[in-house]
């Protein structure tokens, strides 16, 4: 028996979910990062739940919008359109980011405003991984359908 199209992008998000777990949990385990110092390591632990939240938030919107779409064509020009989307909001980011680094008054206001567009931005290459991912899931299902 084949799978459906559908059926197949399900399974590419349930090992992507599991994935995210899996991770989410090794991080919780860490007890160096948990709550105590040093700033820096905090601070990398906040940057990878953003990362790891961008991936999540990601993967329910795909399973939304997978069950939402009425045949797969619609479903991969919506999901492209998502991908546009999420390549310009990273690219503002960054700029956003670029912005805030280049200004030579440093209050702290600009690092608290820094420091959230960096957040911001590695939350969009959380979810950018997850729409590639299922992109690449849908070339390799085309080329086997081929």
């Amino acid at each position: 028996m084949t799978e459906t199209f559908q059926d197949q992008i399900k399974m590419a998000l349930y090992d992507l979910s599991d994935e995210v777990k899996m991770q989410l949990s090794e991080l919780n385990q860490s007890t160096e990062n948990i709550t105590r110092g040093p700033d820096h390591k905090l601070f990398e632990r906040g940057i990878l739940l953003g990362y790891l939240q961008g991936q999540r938030q990601m993967i329910h919107g795909i399973e939304e919008l997978l069950e939402q779409s009425v045949s797969d064509e619609v479903f991969k020009n919506e999901l492209a359109d998502v991908q546009s989307q999420l390549e310009k909001d990273f690219a503002s980011e960054n700029q956003t980011h670029n912005d805030l680094k280049a200004q030579t008054i440093v209050t702290p206001e600009k690092i608290y405003q820094s420091a959230l567009a960096l957040s911001h931005t590695y939350e969009i290459q959380g979810k950018l991984y997850i729409v590639q991912s299922i992109g690449a899931k849908i070339k390799e299902i085309s080329l086997n359908e081929d």
